[in-house]
């Protein structure tokens, strides 16, 4: 069972997906009638577990296995969730205290259960309502974990604000470097790209990188454009270096980002298991028992499946391993992976950037940027390469595309490889921005893998970039 949308008691409408096809409804499923009480049954090693619960609606449980949990979502809900059989775990969310069960439900009746089963504890599940645990179905799991690690600058409301904070992180930091992540200068009054003056009069001894809440920008410190050798004359491809009065202004945009990767220290094994560690915790914090981290190294797939060994690691993990040729020769040889928890069968290719710092491409140039039209991060010559040889190896192919241009590309370039094979299900990553003369090339086999949270981020200025036209509600 898989559910990609945050579903409420009122009106659940997601499908239920078995063996692989649509079948009823969820609300057939788990909105059939009413009934004042119910018994859940768990199975434990140690003896059943029972647990009596006031649901709002009967549950008719045609499938095995299920899991539950309560989990408080907003200050006025709190709801449990019912996990598929596949997910080995159970959280409980009571007012004050956290309590973590590995249990599956085995058994939901009107009837009393007692006679059917050795119980050795109850759990009340006070009237609330029981849902299945959610898949995201697009999400940077591990990046999660490493934003805990570094200063939060989201909701900002101007680059002052952003250099105090910074300057509090410091007082009780001793570090050479300091990153923070989460910026947006749409959200300011001035709304340009900042320039990086104030950083490096304030940090002069360090290196200081800010990552745009986006991904696809950093702003830096002189420091790091030194050691990084980016000057007024790099180019990168797939990416631009801002400029001012012919100098570097500090702000990076996709390409040239890499070169600021490549010098920053490599994290602690420490940090990356912690990092995954406190993903995890804050996805289980909303139901979330299934992840699709898009856009993954094979180092970090192998730490994962390394703690999921372990039992150290449970949530389940959909690996998109970021493309390169090299992953791609590995992976021809070792196939794809899967284990209880960790699946490894995709690709996560990046065809542009955002519209936020106007790096999606688009067909026509930007409505308040007259003379940019966006940029490609891979080349259209490398996106038909790893189209060939991802189809040829039977992987998933995810591209992150976000402007009309490069869905277009991308849309044209998948139905080529794609017309031999069945079921291949490939995605285009946001798919924000699409040409309506070409919403006919998506069907079974190119799907557009969508995230509704682009829409509530991106509408205060989407018609600034895009204009009227291009906007369709």
């Amino acid at each position: 069972m898989c559910i990609r949308d945050r579903i409420y008691p009122e009106t659940i409408k997601t499908p239920q997906v078995v063996n692989g096809k649509r079948d009823q409804s969820l609300s057939n499923v788990f909105m059939n009638n009413f009934a004042k009480d119910e018994s859940i049954i768990w199975h434990q090693a140690d003896g059943d577990v029972k647990a009596t619960a006031k649901l709002l609606h009967k549950i008719k449980l045609e499938q095995p296995d299920y899991w539950a949990t309560r989990t408080k979502m907003f200050s006025k809900f709190t709801r449990y969730k019912i996990f598929s059989d596949k997910v080995k775990f159970a959280t409980y969310y009571f007012p004050k205290q956290k309590i973590t069960e590995f249990v599956p439900v085995v058994d939901i009746d009107t009837d009393n259960l007692d006679s059917k089963y050795n119980y050795k504890k109850i759990i009340d599940l006070d009237g609330q309502t029981i849902i299945p645990g959610i898949i995201d179905s697009h999400c940077h799991f591990y990046n999660l974990g490493l934003d805990q690690q570094v200063v939060d600058l989201r909701e900002t409301k101007s680059f002052d604000e952003i250099i105090q904070r910074l300057k509090n992180y410091e007082l009780n930091n001793d570090t050479d470097v300091i990153m923070g992540r989460g910026w947006d200068q749409n959200d300011w009054d001035k709304k340009s790209f900042p320039v990086n003056t104030k950083l490096n009069e304030e940090f002069k001894n360090k290196l200081v990188v800010l990552e745009r809440i986006d991904g696809h920008a950093y702003i830096v410190n002189d420091n790091v454009l030194e050691l990084s050798g980016i000057n007024k004359n790099t180019l990168v491809r797939g990416g631009l270096v801002l400029l001012k009065d012919d100098k570097p202004t500090g702000v990076l945009i996709d390409g040239p980002m890499s070169l600021v990767d490549q010098v920053l220290p490599e994290k602690t094994l420490n940090e990356k298991i912690n990092a995954l560690k406190r993903a995890e915790e804050i996805c289980f914090s909303y139901g979330l028992t299934t992840v699709d981290d898009a856009g993954l190294s094979t180092n970090i797939t192998s730490i994962i499946d390394s703690l999921h060994k372990s039992n150290d690691l449970k949530i389940k993990i959909y690996a998109m391993i970021s493309v390169s040729r090299k992953n791609i020769e590995k992976f021809k040889k070792e196939g794809r992976y899967k284990s209880k928890k960790l699946n490894i069968r995709s690709f996560k290719v990046y065809g542009d950037g955002a519209l936020g710092s106007r790096g999606a491409v688009l067909k026509n140039p930007y409505c308040d940027d007259p003379h940019n039209y966006g940029i490609l991060r891979t080349s259209a010559d490398d996106l038909k390469y790893y189209a060939k040889e991802i189809a040829e190896m039977g992987f998933q192919m995810n591209t992150h595309a976000i402007g009309d241009s490069t869905v277009s590309v991308l849309l044209n370039e998948y139905k080529k490889v794609l017309s031999e094979i069945d079921d291949p299900r490939w995605r285009i990553e946001h798919s924000q921005v699409v040409d309506m003369n070409e919403f006919e090339l998506y069907n079974d086999k190119i799907l557009p893998s969508i995230q509704p949270t682009h829409a509530t981020s991106d509408m205060y200025w989407a018609y600034d970039r895009l204009g009227l036209s291009l906007i369709h509600i």
